[in-house]
């Protein structure tokens, strides 16, 4: 266990100082408050459609994260023999590939959690096509970013610190700050009760986006044992794109459908499982029950993917 945790902790260190991480992070923030303030002719659903749009990609953005992060951490490692010599001391390969997925998840969850805070902050902003931005919660949070920017730069200047890795942490902390500070007031900066306009079903649709990166990190893990970054990041779309019509393709009513029909779609993991935006703005919201079981499932297919990465892993000759 001490083994996996420090291999975790380190992968985790060396993702947020990656670039491709801070862009993912800082960039799909300012993308994020375009979306929110984006036109949208949905005949007054337009509230409906920024959330939608904020979650898918919430979504996208995971998936790109987890795939480069685990081509970073394992295929990178094995082609250029750092993972032999990891290995060559007293480290198994099932300790190595947990400590790898550890510290991505982890990762992963850092820039979740930055990503859900400005999606909650996009349902509050998001307006009708004859509203008015919401000045006070784009200034305070560009001013965030900028802030959190500027302290790692300072960090790196005066500290000789990772300036990345230190503008990771510091963009999420101060991105925190502003959330706090904006939902205190309302759009005219008048006081109101704290979070009054936050729409506590992106909280629990953002819990499932994660739960579903935690299956697609796993798959990005075990395709990365053998592939470079590219196969690996077109086998995962066409995985998740598979598995949202799963339901269409291989479970239809019709009594033709063949064993090899109810096997893939058993084996697919269903990603209308985890993907309810649909359900944003119901009368009914999302039970905490459904999250459970939901991530139950999604726990499920990480052991089977997790199982397939040291399957893989093991049987690889290193050089």
């Amino acid at each position: 266990m001490k083994k996996t945790l420090a291999i975790a902790l380190s992968s985790f260190h060396e993702l947020i100082r990656q670039p491709f991480w801070l862009i993912l992070g800082s960039g799909g923030v300012v993308f994020m408050l375009v979306l929110a303030h984006s036109n949208y002719f949905a005949l007054g659903e337009e509230s409906r459609q920024v959330k939608q749009s904020v979650l898918a990609f919430m979504l996208v953005a995971g998936l790109i994260a987890a795939v480069l992060g685990a081509s970073f951490l394992v295929a990178r490692e094995v082609r250029s023999g750092t993972a032999l010599v990891v290995l060559s001391k007293p480290v198994g390969r099932l300790p190595f590939l947990l400590g790898k997925y550890t510290g991505l998840m982890t990762a992963l969850a850092l820039q979740g959690f930055l990503h859900l805070l400005v999606a909650l902050l996009a349902g509050r902003m998001a307006r009708e096509a004859t509203g008015n931005p919401d000045w006070l919660a784009i200034t305070v949070t560009l001013g965030a970013v900028v802030a959190g920017l500027g302290l790692a730069a300072a960090s790196s200047f005066f500290l000789h610190r990772s300036f990345v890795g230190d503008a990771v942490l510091t963009t999420v902390a101060s991105v925190g700050v502003a959330f706090a500070v904006v939902n205190a007031f309302d759009s005219s900066g008048s006081p109101q009760p704290w979070g009054s306009r936050l729409d506590s079903g992106l909280v629990t649709a953002g819990v499932l986006i994660f739960a579903a990166l935690g299956v697609l990190a796993a798959l990005a893990l075990a395709l990365s044992t053998r592939l470079s970054m590219v196969p690996t990041l077109l086998l995962c779309g066409g995985f998740l794109a598979l598995g949202l019509l799963s339901d269409y393709l291989f479970a239809s009513s019709s009594a033709s459908r063949s064993t090899l029909a109810d096997l893939l779609h058993d084996l697919l993991p269903n990603w209308q499982v985890f993907w309810v935006a649909d359900s944003i703005g119901s009368p009914r919201p999302l039970s905490w029950g459904y999250v459970a079981r939901a991530a139950a499932y999604g726990v499920l297919h990480i052991a089977t993917a997790l199982c397939l990465a040291w399957f893989l892993f093991a049987h690889r000759e290193l050089d």
